[in-house]
């Protein structure tokens, strides 16, 4: 509501302002053309140059309404973006502290030194590598099953969603995976939403994912945290689409964000947008700035992106070992690198370019200073 009336208000601001230069033109228009002494061929010049400015006038509030409105909507969705980060915040926050509750409730003073941290645990280097967890994503074939059963429906609460996949997990690694694979068997490309899935639901944030207005970290958090897992949203910088070696990160082309998660005893990374969907054929490099872009270029931009996402569930951004995580993604803050040895963003810039396939096929650099 409150962007439809900013988007009428600027209308009418635009609208009023073309009407206001319409008149200057046009008195000045009838000013020279009420002069006696302007011949038939004057009075022919004087009309194709009135109409030469009306033009130009059109031509130039129509930008200017583009440029605004681009501006409007863009100031909008980063405040939308933090009103429900803050808001997952508070009731992820909210959601751990009463599920510490119940279960101290539930244990014995025995069983309590092995309970769950009721705090999240700073940020350290994980004991063990994935393989260690699991070896292969088929040991996960009943929960991935699983999710993908409860993927068919479309649940009205975060409460329903959450019992229904994690309610018969035996491990905090399993509540984990069952909602990466919920959210990673979700297709938005051949989703449709009603107009009416708006509010505090998942298939409101599903839809604002599809329409650019949430994001897959900001889902995977809630979930986790109706879960009882502590979880956190990092920030930094990533090799994604459109990037090239030799791409300097020094402006804010190639920041993206994703998600650690507290389970078998340490941070793990997760990666749902990634581990869902990647973009095919995503060579040209992301231009910076793009200020004077319309409103319906970029809207030709972001369907020719559309349809160039595919939707192919990849493992690698499940629980993925910081060694690896490195060659593609970069914290802003270091300790989230989760490396005993951590990089500078240059570092960064001169690994290898390698996609998780590299990953899938055990291959590997023997030596940590290889440079691309």
């Amino acid at each position: 509501k409150t962007r439809q009336a900013e988007d009428q208000r600027l209308s009418v601001v635009i609208g009023e302002e073309w009407e206001a230069e319409l008149a200057k033109i046009t008195n000045r228009f009838e000013k020279d053309l009420a002069n006696k002494k302007r011949s038939r061929e004057d009075s022919k010049v004087l009309t194709v140059r009135h109409n030469r400015e009306k033009e130009e006038l059109e031509k130039n509030m129509t930008i200017k309404r583009d440029q605004t409105k681009e501006g409007m909507t863009r100031k909008m969705l980063e405040h939308e973006r933090a009103a429900t980060a803050a808001l997952v915040e508070r009731h992820s926050k909210e959601m751990m502290r009463q599920i510490q509750e119940k279960r101290l409730e539930a244990l014995d003073a025995e069983d309590e030194v092995r309970l769950y941290p009721a705090q999240p645990p700073p940020p350290m280097p994980p004991p063990q590598a994935k393989t260690e967890i699991y070896l292969s994503p088929e040991e996960f074939a009943e929960v991935d099953q699983l999710a993908i059963q409860v993927a068919q429906e479309d649940q009205k609460t975060f409460t329903d969603l959450v019992r229904l996949l994690v309610g018969h997990c035996a491990s905090d690694v399993e509540k984990a995976r069952t909602i990466f694979r919920w959210i990673t068997v979700k297709n938005l490309n051949s989703m449709s939403f009603d107009d009416t899935a708006h509010g505090d639901t998942p298939m409101a944030l599903l839809r604002g994912i599809k329409y650019g207005t949430e994001s897959y970290h900001v889902l995977f958090k809630r979930l986790c945290s109706y879960a009882g897992l502590h979880c956190v949203v990092i920030k930094g910088y990533s090799k994604s689409a459109g990037y090239q070696p030799g791409v300097c990160f020094e402006d804010n082309r190639f920041r993206n964000s994703w998600n650690a998660v507290y389970v078998a005893g340490a941070w793990r990374y997760v990666q749902c947008n990634w581990g869902a969907r990647h973009l095919v054929n995503a060579k040209e490099v992301p231009k910076p700035g793009n200020k004077n872009k319309s409103d319906s270029l970029r809207a030709a931009e972001k369907r020719k992106k559309d349809n160039n996402l595919r939707y192919e569930y990849d493992d690698h951004y499940f629980l993925t070992d910081p060694k690896e995580f490195i060659y593609e993604f970069f914290p802003l803050q270091s300790d989230w690198q989760l490396l005993k040895t951590t990089i500078s963003l240059k570092d960064f810039e001169e690994l290898p370019f390698v996609r998780s396939l590299f990953f899938r096929y055990g291959l590997y650099f023997p030596d940590d200073n290889t440079k691309a």
